[in-house]
């Protein structure tokens, strides 16, 4: 409100006086309601930028998910390549190992044989109704219906007889032959 508004209609300088107190009063009444406006705004501002931050949050959060699934996923992958190792190896040795009735080691027919014995072998361990079985079990399962997979001590290979050369007389006279032969031929050519 304005003096020069109570003026104009007509009120004594004295009111006016008292009019502009008590305005005032009401004014700073309510400016101090108000007070804080500038802290709060400055709150606000504050937490719209940690709000902002917390959008980002969420995504980094969803990136550390999907990296832990991963990590998970790799350890999980490990640990069945290691348990197929552990196979594989217990596979080797089992079949280094077989012996005939008579106690005598057994050797597979061909190393072709002996990886598809094994990779059957390998199969059978890791079905699910083939746990608690031992490797004696599984491999009578595996090669009961195959034939001649082991050599037997018969049809062994016997190395080659040598028979000596026939020809008789002195190695030395018959070189000394040879090459006198060689040289006649090289003469009619001169």
């Amino acid at each position: 409100m304005k003096r020069d508004f109570l003026k104009d209609l007509g009120i004594a300088d004295d009111v006016i006086d008292k009019i502009m107190a008590e305005n005032g009063r009401d004014i700073e009444s309510a400016k101090n309601k108000f007070a804080d406006y500038e802290d709060i705004k400055k709150q606000l501002e504050t937490a719209k930028a940690t709000m902002d931050k917390w959008k980002d949050y969420d995504q980094v959060k969803a990136d550390v998910d999907n990296w832990k699934a991963e990590c998970e996923k790799a350890v999980k992958e490990g640990e069945q390549k290691v348990k197929r190792l552990e196979r594989q190896s217990q596979v080797k040795d089992f079949l280094s190992g077989i012996k005939d009735e008579k106690g005598n080691p057994r050797k597979f027919v061909n190393e072709i044989t002996r990886n598809a014995i094994a990779d059957k072998l390998l199969a059978e361990m890791e079905k699910e109704e083939s746990k608690g079985k031992g490797l004696d079990d599984l491999f009578k399962a595996v090669a009961k219906d195959t034939k001649d997979i082991f050599t037997s001590d018969d049809s062994a290979p016997k190395p080659p007889t040598v028979t000596p050369m026939s020809g008789g007389g002195n190695p030395a006279s018959s070189w000394a032959q040879g090459n006198t032969q060689k040289q006649q031929s090289w003469n009619r050519f001169r």
